[in-house]
């Protein structure tokens, strides 16, 4: 058996050339994502100017995506200077306990069914982190995404994502997103928690998001992938 990890097409996804963003940037313009960022917050009518980050997650509403994980959280979270933003839709049980928590903490949280392409493009440019915290999971092309896009991924070392993000060593200068281990609501919290304090270290966030704009997710180097096996199988045939 052999993985390989989806791509992204980076005529599609790519910050330095997005035409449906407010300003372009990139690795090396990161000041330049802070207008995305506040037209993000002006779009979904919360409070401007949080002192903590905006974060964002986009998933279908399923048990599989760590919805239940999320859900015990809300309110813990929201105490926080932070805006949440959360694009998706599914289970009924999911929708109504977020519509109750957007309703409930109105200026710092807002969930939405659905978006329309510009927004959701505005959504991983605005966002400064990005959750995923899924039970399973065997791409993880949202957190693929949301680092080409400088949008920190908080997530659950699992399937396809322990394949494509690696935990912030600071000993090391290595990572690109912030990993929990343990499937558990706790385990997720401690990973938001240690997200929060180094949000609040600009110069280390700002190399954290680097690395993760670093990263190659395009579909040339997955196609190289799977030329490399039919290359092989080809050989075993003979």
């Amino acid at each position: 058996l052999t993985g390989i990890e989806n791509g992204v097409d980076d005529s599609v996804w790519n910050p330095a050339n997005d035409s449906l963003l407010p300003q372009p940037f990139g690795a090396s313009s990161l000041d330049a994502k802070r207008a995305s960022r506040d037209a993000l917050l002006e779009k979904f009518e919360l409070a401007p100017a949080p002192s903590g980050p905006v974060i964002a997650m986009v998933s279908r509403l399923a048990a599989e995506k760590g919805i239940d994980l999320l859900i015990p959280l809300l309110d813990r979270l929201l105490a926080h200077d932070v805006r949440l933003i959360f694009l998706g839709e599914g289970d009924s049980h999911f929708e109504r306990e977020l519509a109750i928590a957007s309703r409930q903490h109105r200026e710092r949280f807002v969930y939405r069914k659905t978006a329309d392409l510009p927004r959701t493009h505005l959504l991983y440019a605005g966002a400064d982190i990005f959750l995923v915290p899924s039970h399973s999971e065997p791409s993880g092309q949202h957190a693929m995404i949301a680092l080409k896009y400088g949008a920190v991924p908080v997530a659950h070392a699992v399937g396809g994502l322990s394949e494509t993000l690696r935990d912030d060593d600071p000993t090391t200068g290595t990572g690109n997103a912030i990993l929990f281990h343990h499937d558990a609501a706790e385990a997720f919290w401690d990973a938001i928690v240690r997200a929060l304090g180094l949000f609040a270290d600009p110069p280390h966030w700002q190399r954290l998001q680097q690395r993760g704009m670093g990263s190659d997710f395009s579909w040339s180097r997955a196609a190289e992938r799977y030329e490399a096996i039919y290359q092989l199988a080809l050989r075993g045939r003979r």
